[in-house]
């Protein structure tokens, strides 16, 4: 299905509407208006889509599109009675005029960003990833069952352990909300989903970050317009991420950084003279944005938590120029007692942080017995260059791209407009931490691409060591470093504005239409890629799809379907609507699982199989001799049992799709 396709545009606008309205109910209510009220009402309802899924499960209500309205309205009004008689600040009071604008080109952006991302793949098709199978099925199991708890969705992959880690939602709620509400499937929703989150997520938190940083001034009516286009022209994000992974949580945690950082920056005061009274007089105008700030944080929990690393990492810049700022701004007030603390408790609080993190970490993963140089050895983590290599990819804004680590064409354009912003950001006080922010970032993921060495893994492990998730989060920060390039160009020299215009038309068509994007998509298309009926490797085929569609006219609604997940038709959740005894590849199963799992050949003959059987409920095996990778992971020996008894011909072929199967299984006879 293309971007035209009458069913993508429906779900594209149901998804859309799904991402803004509950946010766009309570910023009103805030009184928040302008490209503030345009870029918060995404985070504003996705925390409000995670704490429904957390309430609902609590009261044991449905969750759908009713309960996420409901609760917006309840958040909306006692916004409204807190907000009464208070005034926000002049950041959030923009003009209905911007607003327009902004949507008008957030609008445009997303189908700039779908157009990119699909030009090779049909908006509706399926990830041929590893994570794929969870996320596809986690978002399946909220519409079938209505429970969308960030506290309960990882028992998918643990249903019979007493306790369950959190694991976040609100991705897979979005996508089955969109599902429930545009009656498209779970698959065409996700691809919705993905487009709208760049275009009502991304694209205004970029405009918002950009404003807070480069200021008001820079950037009136039309020129809003100049971060919108530059959101859609970076590899890194929001592309980058849908040929890797496909990590859809972390990219919609990623799409939510910029919002962030923007209100970070507006909680802070970047002035001397305002702590010429004190530290806490000088936050006194902070409550406001560090109370949304608090709100996006909830969204971020929900939407990723580890996401918050990446967070504090880029605000520890900001933060030191605060304090330097503060200390500044003390001792010329005469407070010179208070000046040294301000920067003497921040540093203790530091070193006690680090040193507490590190005995924890040490005793929590066992590195005393059990080192870091044992760990990160695999996959993603494992480097493949050097850091010159490394260097250069950051510097040209042309990261590596899965699938197979492929060194994308240099951006060199675009690289050498954010280059520029970063030198001319020197004489910024409020765009100086950007680029220290970008050289952090920068250098973690020189690390994790270019070095296997401890220090690598000890500094990107919250990263998983993934360059991936590193390298996506640089865009969010050279754009407003090209904003200031563009602003210098058109004030700076003759005949600026038509310079700057030129230059930035040429930065964008050239990143549209240039190779960066065009093997981006290309990398893209090759992920979701579907063979007819020679998988070689991949999930699924065209022949296992048409058969798992087929599944719900044979097998009853009350009955699981057990497969081997390492085959793709796990998936029967997402495309069949049928729940799979193994929803995802990995798990902590449980004993009955395990029973199936590894003796599904001893049905008829071992009583305990059976039993196993009939407290799953299961009467149907689907089967399909090609797994993911070719089999060779380790991780699918476990379901060997279910492979010996498809090859031992004690199964009953019901249906038949190419190479793939369905069988039913008679050696128990029928589930009572």
């Amino acid at each position: 299905m293309t971007l035209l396709d009458p069913s993508v545009v429906w779900s594209t606008f149901v998804a859309v509407v799904v991402l803004v309205t509950p946010g766009l109910l309570i910023a009103g209510a805030a009184s928040i208006r302008g490209i503030a009220l345009v870029a918060l009402a995404a985070p504003l309802t996705i925390a409000t889509v995670g704490v429904v899924g957390v309430l609902s499960e609590f009261v044991g209500v449905w969750f759908g599109w009713w309960s996420v309205l409901v609760l917006a309205l309840v958040a909306a009004i006692a916004t409204r009675l807190l907000m009464r008689k208070r005034t926000p600040p002049a950041w959030a009071r923009g003009s209905s005029h911007d607003a327009l604008v902004l949507s008008a080109g957030a609008l445009v952006a997303l189908i700039v960003v779908g157009v990119i991302a699909y030009r090779d793949t049909p908006v509706g098709a399926i990830s041929q990833t590893y994570d794929a199978v969870f996320h596809l099925n986690a978002a399946a199991s909220i519409l079938d069952t209505g429970r969308a708890s960030s506290l309960e969705l990882y028992r998918l992959t643990n249903p019979d352990s007493a306790s369950i880690d959190f694991y976040p939602a609100a991705w897979h709620s979005l996508v089955a909300l969109t599902s429930q509400i545009a009656l498209v499937p779970v698959a065409t929703a996700t691809g919705a989903v993905w487009i709208a989150v760049a275009g009502a997520l991304w694209t205004p938190g970029v405009v918002l970050l950009t404003r807070a940083v480069v200021g008001r001034h820079a950037l009136p009516g039309w020129r809003l317009l100049i971060p919108v286009a530059l959101s859609t022209c970076f590899a890194a994000f929001p592309y980058l991420l849908l040929s890797w992974g496909t990590l859809y949580p972390t990219g919609l945690a990623t799409a939510l950084l910029p919002a962030g950082l923007a209100l970070l920056w507006f909680a802070v005061p970047l002035n001397r003279v305002a702590f010429a009274r004190g530290v806490l007089p000088a936050f006194r105008r902070s409550v406001y944005p560090a109370s949304l700030l608090l709100v996006w944080v909830v969204a971020a929990v929900f939407a990723h938590p580890r996401t918050l690393i990446t967070f504090v990492a880029l605000a520890v810049p900001l933060a030191v120029l605060v304090i330097v700022l503060a200390s500044q701004g003390l001792r010329r007030a005469g407070r010179r007692r208070s000046a040294m603390a301000v920067v003497a408790i921040p540093i203790a609080a530091v070193v006690i942080a680090v040193a507490a993190a590190g005995v924890i970490l040490v005793r929590a993963y066992d590195l005393v017995n059990d080192p870091i140089s044992n760990r990160l050895t695999g996959g993603p983590a494992t480097a493949h260059q050097d850091l010159l290599a490394s260097a250069i990819q950051v510097l040209t804004a042309a990261p590596l791209s899965a699938p197979g680590d492929l060194p994308l064409p240099p951006a060199i354009l675009l690289a050498a407009a954010v280059l520029a912003g970063a030198v001319l950001a020197f004489r910024s006080r409020r765009a100086l931490p950007v680029v220290l922010g970008v050289l952090v970032m920068g250098v973690l993921y020189c690390l994790a691409a270019g070095s296997n060495d401890d220090l690598a893994k000890i500094l990107t492990a919250a990263w998983y060591k993934d360059k991936y998730r590193l390298i996506s989060v640089l865009p969010l920060l050279s754009i407003p470093l090209i904003v200031l390039t563009l602003e210098w160009l058109r004030r700076g020299i003759r005949h600026g504005p038509r310079i700057a215009a030129a230059a930035l038309a040429a930065t964008v068509l050239l990143s549209w239409f240039g190779p960066t994007l065009s093997v981006m998509s290309e990398q893209i298309g090759r992920t979701f890629a579907l063979p007819q009926s020679e998988k070689a490797g991949t999930l699924i085929d065209a022949d296992e799809i048409a058969l798992l569609e087929q599944v719900a006219s044979i097998v009853p609604a009350d009955q699981r379907v057990l497969s081997n997940p390492w085959d793709g038709s796990s998936l029967v959740w997402a495309i069949g609507h049928r729940e799979p005894v193994f929803p995802h590849l990995v798990g902590v199963w449980g004993a009955d699982r395990d029973i199936v799992a590894t003796r599904l050949d001893e049905a008829g003959t071992s009583p305990d199989v059976c039993e196993a059987l009939d407290n799953l409920r299961v009467r149907y095996v689907i089967a399909d001799p090609e797994k993911l990778w070719g089999g060779t992971d380790p991780q699918a020996a476990l379901y060997a049992g279910i492979d010996r008894a498809v090859a031992s011909a004690t199964l009953v072929p019901v249906l038949t799709e190419g190479s793939t199967v369905l069988y039913r299984i008679d050696a128990c006879g029928p589930l009572l």
